[in-house]
């Protein structure tokens, strides 16, 4: 009886990626925010993602909102369109992550159909892609679409590439140029695309003819790498995240590509960080093996392509030889466009390309072989469902990072588990004696114990580390200021102002501090400095009319609380005090507005303030 897998027609086998993909993704629509990265660059950050006619100044800042020095234009736009109807709810992003391994699926599908001999052979490489739990991260954990739109637009243009040079035109030469833009702007790394020019004229194997059609792939890109580059030096001027950039040592490196290289092959070492320090490279050497026996066993269908597909893999994975976290680390998501040169290279392979699906034992192989995939991957999956969950399994696949530990603390002090949290944040030290967020973290999951004398010697622990650890000191400040040391609890507070000065919490603490002193016009002054920094906080244009208005000062009350209403109409305390400032200024129109206003927002109506109001309605 013959095989299934053998009567699948072409035309139906995009259909069969798209319900395998949604089937095995489904589950992940319910998953929570990992709080490695997901909180910051959409729920910390969406006050500007948030609000859709931000979308061109997107190309104007880092992905974190101006708090970081990674140039990614691209994902920022993502996460702004799902803002539109998802809000800061994860089920959205996550819908978009599993939409975008679908559409990369089906264009790795049409590239492997034009450089493998058989379209069944490109179906089952497609499938492997799909399901493979190596890819999981890319899907599961939402700053993983950075690696998968990268890859959307890598194998874009890729397509449009070879369209090109089987009949050039300029309007593909558009299409193409455009498309590798959008890598760009995506993910640095996609400069490799560069190198493929020369690499693809060398498959070509007819000098003259390529040289004639690739010149102006090579001008075009010159254009686009210089406007690229205008934008990101704009968008981070004098700053840049290759100053952070560390190269890998040796041994770190071959860890790190001999574990990736592992993890296709036998994808059961999985984890949530991989470090060199907690994987092995027997699988990957095994992996090495397994692939030359592979391929001496019946040869090679074209060497060129076998070539291109290497290329294609070890290029795209070049950059992470370096890294800018402080620690040499493998994310599985950064497999996801490597994989598919790899996929590539394989399929050069005469032993696997003379598969026939017809026979029932190969078939039930390959189809074997998909099925065992997607249970690991199901399974896989869950480990990327909480914050909790997360870190949990990254502190068991990498016990000898501090970060993950230090991570873990901070999920367990947030769930108020602070004994636990203790406990890791000490793990972290000890893993890394140098780590200052390991100590102030120590401080506060002290200072929330009640040890308010080992709080303040783990804060002055880190900020002996660091002296300009912003956090730190304003702990500290907050910890002086329990005590009512009210000088000490000030110094540390400007400190920490003085250190982060966009940070408008500090401004606000150290303002507060002030009042509480009985110094206005010291607090008055640290909100106006910080609202030079940030000319549109609404919590700072808050504290600042508020103050105003409790000192006497109507007409600057007026002014900086009008400003605050136009960016958050949404604050009862500010409609009350406007209809009060209002109604003084006997502006009786505006006073039975904003009074309205404040009733409407939840504010307790006063039926003496009600009663003046009536004769103005």
């Amino acid at each position: 009886m013959p095989d299934i897998l053998a009567k699948i027609k072409e035309k139906h086998i995009p259909w069969l990626i798209a319900l395998v993909i949604l089937a095995l993704y489904a589950p992940v629509l319910r998953h929570q925010y990992t709080y490695m990265d997901d909180y910051g660059l959409i729920v910390e950050n969406f006050k500007f993602t948030g609000d859709i006619r931000n979308i061109l100044q997107a190309f104007t800042q880092d992905a974190f909102g101006g708090k970081g020095t990674i140039y990614r234009p691209m994902l920022t736009v993502s996460f702004m369109l799902d803002a539109v109807w998802s809000g800061v709810r994860p089920w959205g992003y996550h819908l978009t992550n599993i939409l975008l391994h679908l559409a990369c699926c089906l264009l790795l599908f049409k590239l492997l159909k034009i450089f493998l001999p058989r379209a069944s052979i490109a179906a089952l490489f497609t499938f492997i892609f799909a399901v493979h739990p190596a890819l999981n991260q890319a899907v599961a954990w939402i700053p993983g679409r950075n690696d998968s739109l990268l890859a959307l637009f890598v194998l874009a243009s890729a397509l449009a590439f070879v369209r090109y040079v089987k009949n050039v035109k300029w309007q593909r030469l558009g299409v193409y140029l455009t498309l590798s833009l959008a890598a760009l702007l995506t993910k640095e790394s996609a400069v490799l695309l560069l190198v493929f020019i020369p690499v693809y004229g060398f498959v070509l194997k007819r000098k003259r003819e390529s040289f004639i059609k690739l010149l102006p792939l090579l001008l075009g890109w010159l254009v686009i790498l210089a406007f690229w580059y205008y934008l990101r030096n704009t968008a981070l001027p004098g700053d840049s995240q290759l100053n952070e950039m560390t190269f890998n040592g040796f041994y770190e490196n071959v860890n790190g590509m001999l574990g990736y290289f592992g993890k296709i092959f036998f994808p059961f070492n999985l984890a949530a960080i991989p470090v060199p320090v907690d994987t092995s490279i027997a699988l990957g050497m095994a992996s090495v093996i397994l692939v030359t026996v592979l391929f001496a066993w019946k040869g090679v269908n074209s060497k060129p392509f076998f070539f291109l597909g290497l290329a294609w893999y070890l290029l795209f994975l070049l950059p992470y030889m370096v890294n800018s976290s402080g620690y040499a680390n493998f994310l599985e998501q950064r497999l996801y466009l490597p994989m598919a040169g790899l996929l590539l290279m394989l399929g050069q392979s005469k032993a696997l390309t003379s598969l026939d699906f017809r026979k029932r034992g190969q078939g039930y192989l390959a189809a074997g072989l998909i099925l065992l995939l997607a249970v690991l991957s199901l399974e896989h999956n869950r480990k990327y469902q909480d914050s909790k969950t997360f870190w949990e399994y990254a502190v068991k696949t990498s016990p000898g990072l501090f970060y993950a530990h230090d991570m873990q603390g901070k999920v367990r002090f947030q769930n108020g588990e602070y004994t636990a949290a203790l406990a890791s944040f000490r793990e972290a030290a000890r893993l890394k004696p140098d780590y200052q967020h390991a100590y102030n973290n120590m401080g506060m999951a002290l200072y929330a114990l009640g040890n308010v004398p080992e709080a303040e010697m783990h804060f002055k622990k880190a900020l002996a580390i660091d002296p300009g650890y912003a956090e730190a000191s304003s702990n500290l400040g907050i910890l002086y200021a329990g005590q009512a040391r009210m000088d000490s609890a000030l110094k540390y507070q400007i400190r920490a102002f003085r250190a982060a000065p966009g940070d408008e919490n500090y401004a606000i603490n150290a303002g507060r501090l002030y009042l509480q002193s009985g110094n206005a016009d010291s607090a008055a002054a640290v909100y106006q400095e910080a609202l030079g920094h940030q000319p549109g906080s609404f919590p700072l244009l808050k504290e600042l009319g508020t103050l105003y208005f409790k000192n006497g000062r109507p007409s600057e009350a007026k002014e900086t609380l009008t400003k605050a209403y136009l960016l958050n109409s949404k604050d009862p305390a500010i409609a009350g005090y406007l209809a009060l400032l209002s109604f003084r200024e006997k502006d009786y129109s505006a006073a039975v507005k904003y009074y309205d206003r404040a009733v409407e927002l939840g504010q307790q109506a006063d039926p003496r303030i009600l009663d003046i109001l009536r004769p103005y309605r």
